[in-house]
C-alpha cells in the first residue's frame, strides 16, 4: 500500500510539473491565437482607466486617468488613436492630457500640460507608453525588450484572458522591472497592463473596458502633422 501511495504521489507531482511547464512554455501558441483573434477585428473602441504612482519625496502620489481607445483596420494597415486625461491628486490637482496616434508605422505621443505641448515620434515601444492595443504589433513590441512567460489563464469580469509576465532582457535599461499583461482570448486586445518597479510596486495599472466592435471610427483621428 505504501509503495502504491508513493507511486501515486510521484505521478501526481510529475503531472503537476508537466502542467506547469506547459503553461510557461507556450507563449508562441498564445501569440498565434491572439494574432488570429485580432485579425478578425475591423474596428473597435474601448474605455481606458488608469492608476499611476509617482514617487515624490518618498511619498507615493496616485495619479488617476481615463480616456478612450479607437482602432481601425484599413487597406494600408492598422491605425489606432488613444486619448487620456490624467489628474494629479490634491493639493496639486493639475490635469495633463495625453494623445497617442499610430499611423501604421510610427507612434506620435502628444502631451499637453500647463499650456505646454510636446510631441514625440517613435516606433511602438513599451517605455514611452506607445504600446499597440492588441494582436501581432502588441506581441512584437513586448518581445523586443522583454523575456515573456505564460502564467495560468484567468477571467476578468466574465472575460477570459491570457496572462503573460515579462522581465527586461539583459542590457535593456528600463524603469519597469516586471510587466504583466492580460489579453482577451476572444478579441486579442489587452484588457490590463501592469508595470512594476524593482520593489514590486505597481507604477502603472491600465485597463481596457467596455470594448465595442464594429464602431465607426473617423480617419481624421489618425492624421498627424510632422
Amino acid at each position: 500500500m505504501r509503495k502504491l501511495t508513493l507511486n501515486l504521489g510521484f505521478s501526481l507531482l510529475a503531472c503537476g510539473l508537466a502542467a506547469a511547464q506547459d503553461v510557461s512554455g507556450d507563449v508562441d501558441k498564445v501569440e498565434a491565437q491572439v494574432r488570429a483573434a485580432w485579425g478578425q477585428i475591423t474596428s473597435l473602441s474601448a474605455t481606458l482607466e488608469m492608476e499611476s504612482v509617482m514617487v515624490v519625496q518618498n511619498e507615493n502620489l496616485v495619479i488617476e486617468g481615463d480616456g478612450k481607445l479607437q482602432y481601425k483596420r484599413i487597406e494600408a494597415g492598422e491605425r489606432f488613436h488613444q486619448a487620456m486625461t490624467a489628474t494629479l491628486p490634491p493639493p496639486i490637482e493639475l490635469k495633463a492630457e495625453f494623445e497617442t496616434v499610430f499611423n501604421g508605422e510610427f507612434v506620435f505621443n502628444t502631451r499637453r500640460f500647463q499650456n505646454q505641448v510636446e510631441t514625440t515620434k517613435e516606433k511602438p515601444n513599451l517605455q514611452s507608453g506607445a504600446l499597440p492595443p492588441g494582436g501581432g504589433w502588441l506581441f512584437a513590441t513586448l518581445k523586443e525588450t522583454l523575456n515573456l512567460k505564460r502564467l495560468p489563464d484567468e477571467t476578468m469580469e466574465d472575460v477570459r484572458v491570457f496572462v503573460l509576465e515579462g522581465a527586461p532582457k539583459e542590457g535593456v535599461d528600463s524603469a519597469f522591472k516586471k510587466v504583466r499583461v492580460r489579453i482577451d482570448k476572444d478579441l486579442g486586445i489587452q484588457r490590463q497592463l501592469e508595470l512594476f518597479d524593482a520593489d514590486g510596486l505597481a507604477l502603472v495599472n491600465l485597463r481596457y473596458l467596455d470594448v465595442k466592435l464594429g464602431v465607426a471610427v473617423e480617419d481624421s483621428l489618425f492624421e498627424v502633422g510632422e
